[in-house]
Order: C-alpha cells, then structure tokens, then sequence
C-alpha cells in the first residue's frame, strides 16, 4: 500500500529525528518553486523526544542553520510536522536571498539526507569533520558562533611510520 504523502505549508514545525532517538525542531520558512521545488527551513537548536509533539514558541535565538532543503522527506512524513507557527526568522537569515533577483543563479539546494548528517554531527552523534572538505558542515550554519563548542572529530590517522 502506498504511504500517503504529508501535507504541509509555510509555518509548519517539524521534527527531525536524529540517530539516538531524539529530534530536533525545524520550520518550514518559505516554499521555493524555482529553487528545484525545494523548502527554505530553519532548524533550531531544541531537541525532543521523536514522537513528541512539541507546541511551545520556537525560540529566534536558537537557530542554527537556515537551508534551501530537498523536500522529499517532508513529503513522505519522514520529518513529521508537528504544529504550525508564524515565521519569524529574519528575512535576511532566509538562504540565498541575495540571489533572488536573478533567480536564484547560484544557489545551492542541501539534500535532506545530508542535513539529518548534519543535526546527527551538530549533536555529536557522529565526527563534524568526517567528510571530504572536513569544514564542510561550518558552511551550513548561519554564523560561526553557531559551531557547537563539543564536537566529536574523527580520528587523526595513525602515522604508519610509529
């Protein structure tokens, strides 16, 4: 039988869980139709119960990262909205807004794989330096003072000479 696909809209609170059976709050801030039918989200540095559903007022202060997002898990109920909100987040925290006169040229849309990675690495479930460009995931937070002070990095390669 096929799942039925989740409906949502601009406002909605999401969760996504994250590999310790946790989730971590996310808003639906904009929908972008000429960005590969992506969703602009804002994730906030609050953590539930996965099965929770979470209605306080989504605290400004604690985003973290604001993204251009693949919908797909969305869509599929996968991150599961939860309630509904105003937005709130400063236009210009929205991404890629600078691009939005020359439609969106430019742009980049962050699979919604890569971003469970990211709140599973921003949470210390897994290294923060573990991929190619080991800086990779400081470019996805809206500043540097966002970087969480205890990270988990890999492993430094043991030096086959010693």
């Amino acid at each position: 039988m096929a799942k039925r696909r989740q409906v949502w809209k601009v406002g909605d609170v999401f969760v996504v869980p994250t590999s310790d059976g946790q989730a971590v709050l996310g808003q639906v801030i904009a929908h972008e139709p000429e960005v590969l039918n992506s969703v602009s989200s804002a994730f906030f540095d609050v953590r539930i119960d996965r099965d929770n559903n979470w209605v306080g007022i989504l605290p400004i202060q604690k985003i973290f990262s604001v993204l251009f997002v693949t919908r797909d898990l969305l869509d599929i109920g996968v991150w599961r909205v939860i309630g509904h909100q105003p937005v709130r987040v400063a236009r210009d925290l929205f991404p890629y807004e600078r691009l939005r006169d020359r439609g969106f040229v430019g742009a980049k849309v962050i699979g919604s794989g890569i971003v469970r990675e990211f709140l599973d690495a921003y949470y210390g479930l897994t290294p923060w330096d573990a991929w190619k460009e080991p800086d990779y995931l400081d470019h996805l937070l809206i500043s540097p003072d966002k970087k969480p002070k205890s990270l988990v990095l890999k492993a430094p390669a043991k030096n086959p000479s010693a």
